[in-house]
């Protein structure tokens, strides 16, 4: 696994993606540095941990933590083959956000950012 990761963190990425966020205003910015199929441009906002107190099953009675819980997939667009990609949305100011560009719907994620 070492070596997969070694291997791809020395490809270069195919979009430029740069994130702003002012209070519950979320800005992107993508643009493609090669030529690449169009992209859907998604933002994740989750929460990064909750406590959750098992009232049932084999864990009743157990206190488990969660991470990394997803509140909210949004597709946001589609950054064009030729074209910069620009979006401002409303988020809840009090989640940390993702934003994952990703080839036609199914393929490679092709960049990836992340604000607190």
């Amino acid at each position: 696994m070492a070596a997969l990761i070694e291997k791809h963190a020395d490809t270069p990425p195919k979009v430029a993606l740069t994130l702003k966020r002012e209070g519950d205003r979320l800005h992107i910015h993508a643009r493609a540095l090669e030529a690449t199929r169009p992209c859907v441009v998604y933002a994740v906002q989750y929460e990064p941990a909750r406590d959750v107190m098992i009232e049932r099953g084999e864990n009743a009675g157990r206190s488990i933590r969660y991470t990394h819980i997803v509140r909210d997939w949004t597709e946001v667009g589609t950054l064009p083959e030729d074209a910069p990609f620009e979006a401002m949305m409303t988020v809840d100011a009090a989640l940390p956000v993702v934003v994952l560009v990703q080839e036609d719907r199914f393929g490679p994620i092709v960049a990836a950012a992340r604000l607190e």
